[in-house]
């Protein structure tokens, strides 16, 4: 189980181990924090020893080998592809994201309208 998960795991990371993010932007800073999570899990990955892969702190909850079973099968996306209008081809959604927050930020800034909308 534990070799499965790795190699999966370090093959849906793969595409991210290309040029360091540039870190002033918000696609940056969140490429930064995916490759330091992506490390960090690897890396525990990596030092469990396999008859421990089975361990969960306590009853109910998923355990080790299950839990990083489940971080590299929440890697592959479950929303297709689809052209939305904002720049960057699939990496368009960051570019949404960031227009989404803009405008919530802008929001509560605005006066209050006497019509109650």
């Amino acid at each position: 189980m534990n070799k499965l998960a790795l190699s999966l795991l370090s093959a849906t990371f793969a595409l991210s181990a290309q040029t360091p993010p540039d870190l002033k932007t918000l696609s940056g800073g969140t490429m930064a924090l995916y490759m330091q999570t992506r490390r960090a899990l690897i890396g525990a990955a990596e030092k469990m020893p396999a008859e421990h892969y089975g361990f969960a702190p306590t009853d109910g909850v998923r355990n080790f080998g299950q839990m990083v079973g489940h971080v590299a099968d929440a890697q592959y996306p479950f929303q297709p592809y689809f052209e939305s209008g904002f720049p960057y081809g699939h990496s368009q959604w960051i570019s949404a994201a960031g227009s989404s927050w803009a405008l919530m930020s802008l929001m509560l800034t605005a006066p209050e309208s006497k019509a109650g909308i």
